[in-house]
């Protein structure tokens, strides 16, 4: 792998999103350590198995070597998420920060300052097209049909509508896997967090396309177009068609009950004549 595929790898391990920002920050961490420990461009410490030491640290700890490139991500990935460094991954969760060389330097890894510098060569995706930080504003839900909030984390409750209830599959599939993974992340950051915020900010335009939920049909581009998020489904038109009929029904046994009623009056109404 060049720098910047493993960069673009490790985002993708971590769940964290591909930005140009946040490629280049990891591209520049990579200089900025040049170890040639195998596999492990940012020279994490955590054994894994058959991993072997590139130097030692002391108390038996030292950058690994390790056996393969999925292995080195994997024990980078499971580094980033043992608690110690939590600046690291507000930074990876809000797509990437100007400030990475610092917010690294500040840490237990052992990195010096760096400065990031530089632009990724390869066309990534970005949540925001520019590589800018997500904002951390509480998405307006009224933009995004089915979009709810329930307790501080947000979910998309759907139903498919009557012109498209056989959609499922995919779609379903998808909505379920973001609010899944929305649930995990606000456990991790906490709901109200500015982490939380961003990740929410920055993967409702992949879910909804980039023109949100402004369209009908919730969103221009996105996944979820030609699915009306809609309370209107195949199961209420059968209720409305069975309130109809009941109706219908009522209306039929109140003309028969009227109409012997109305032969019972018209004799008395004769002999008045």
């Amino acid at each position: 792998m060049t720098r910047e595929q493993w960069a673009e790898a490790l985002l993708n391990a971590g769940g964290w999103p591909v930005t140009k920002l946040a490629v280049t920050d990891i591209i520049c961490w990579q200089n900025q350590e040049n170890t040639e420990a195998k596999f492990n461009p940012l020279a994490t410490t955590e054994p894994m198995p058959g991993s072997t030491m590139f130097n030692d640290l002391g108390n038996g700890q030292g950058v690994q070597n390790y056996t393969s490139a999925e292995q080195g991500l994997e024990a980078t990935v499971k580094t980033l998420n043992n608690g110690y460094y939590p600046g690291i991954l507000d930074a990876l969760v809000a797509g990437g920060s100007g400030d990475f060389g610092l917010t690294v330097s500040q840490t237990q890894w052992g990195t010096g300052y760096f400065t990031v510098t530089g632009q990724s060569t390869k066309a990534l995706t970005s949540p925001t097209d520019t590589g800018a930080v997500p904002s951390s504003t509480p998405p307006d839900v009224t933009k995004y049909p089915g979009l709810t909030n329930v307790k501080g984390v947000y979910i998309v409750t759907w139903k498919d509508n009557l012109l498209s209830f056989e959609a499922g599959g995919t779609t379903g599939d998808m909505v379920l896997n973001w609010d899944n993974e929305s649930v995990n992340t606000a456990k991790k950051y906490g709901p109200s967090s500015k982490a939380y915020l961003q990740w929410v900010n920055s993967t409702l335009p992949d879910l909804y396309g980039k023109q949100g939920g402004l369209t009908p049909s919730g969103g221009g581009e996105g996944n979820l177009t030609g699915l009306t998020l809609s309370t209107l489904t195949l199961k209420d038109l059968y209720i409305i068609i069975a309130v109809v009929l009941v109706g219908v029904l009522a209306v039929i046994l109140i003309a028969r009950a009227i109409k012997p009623a109305a032969q019972a009056v018209a004799p008395l109404a004769a002999l008045a004549v």
